[in-house]
């Protein structure tokens, strides 16, 4: 998928956003307007014109009327700060495989919402507000990175402390993600980091072995695997290996992290 700002809707997520949206509208007055007062000392104090505690008494009294009110409000802001997830993401991992894993707890919480009101089974409310809310946020950062810059800052300051121990605590580090990302995958280190021939200015040459299973999660997530380590500022595919079934060579360029040591990835 090659992605532009402006085909957000195209991928289907800012409807399936307006319709949990439109499902949510179906709650009773009082839930309503519990969300609305939460939501209002939020902003304002946010804004600074709310002290603490009397947002915080806000907050206790809507809750108090509607226990439910705070993580109706919480999902809500998770779909109004979808569209910046996904427009400040590497442009990499913005595919066809991440956007179906948001679209599918996305169409969950929608479902879980609707059998709610069908039948007042708490347990939906539960399993849309409270589990599909978490495993909205483990989608978005499975998908996306977790703490992903997207984009250099715009001064650059040179880094040039090669001292090899933090190259070593680095890689470490990369290693470790990476194997835990896929269960049952194996990572070791290649190039001259891997033969002991490595000189202050090597790159960090790392190869992941996956499992056949795990493949495409692996090439699909692997910027965000990395960002778990240090946010990842450029990430690009080696076309020569796009198409392969069983391999792939990325390079990733990470930040607050000497320009020398990029990440190769076989």
């Amino acid at each position: 998928m090659t992605w532009h700002p402006d085909k957000f809707r195209e991928t289907g997520l800012a409807a399936q956003a307006d319709s949990i949206r439109e499902t949510a509208k179906r709650f009773d007055e009082a839930t309503l307007a519990a969300a609305e007062s939460i939501r209002d000392a939020e902003i304002r104090y946010h804004e600074g014109t709310l002290p603490h505690s009397e947002a915080e008494a806000i907050f206790d009294a809507a809750s108090a009327a509607v226990p439910h009110a705070a993580d109706l409000v919480t999902l809500l802001s998770i779909l109004g700060h979808l569209p910046a997830y996904v427009h400040s993401a590497l442009p990499a991992l913005v595919n066809d495989t991440n956007i179906a894993r948001i679209t599918d707890v996305l169409r969950y919480i929608d479902n879980e919402l609707n059998s709610y009101f069908a039948d007042s089974d708490s347990v939906h409310l539960t399993n849309a507000l409270d589990t599909g809310r978490q495993n909205l946020y483990q989608a978005l950062h499975r998908s996306f990175g977790y703490w992903q810059q997207g984009r250099a800052p715009k001064t650059v300051v040179a880094d040039l402390d090669l001292r090899p121990e933090r190259r070593h605590k680095l890689a470490s580090k990369l290693l470790a993600a990476l194997q835990d990302w896929i269960p049952g995958s194996r990572t070791l280190l290649r190039g001259s980091l891997g033969s002991g021939t490595a000189d202050d200015y090597s790159e960090i040459d790392i190869c992941w072995i996956v499992p056949d299973a795990g493949f495409a999660e692996a090439v699909d997530t692997a910027g965000a695997a990395l960002s778990q380590v240090a946010a990842v500022l450029s990430f690009r595919t080696d076309p020569g290996l796009a198409r392969s079934a069983r391999r792939r060579l990325v390079f990733a360029r990470l930040y607050g992290v000497p320009l020398f040591w990029n990440v190769r990835r076989v």
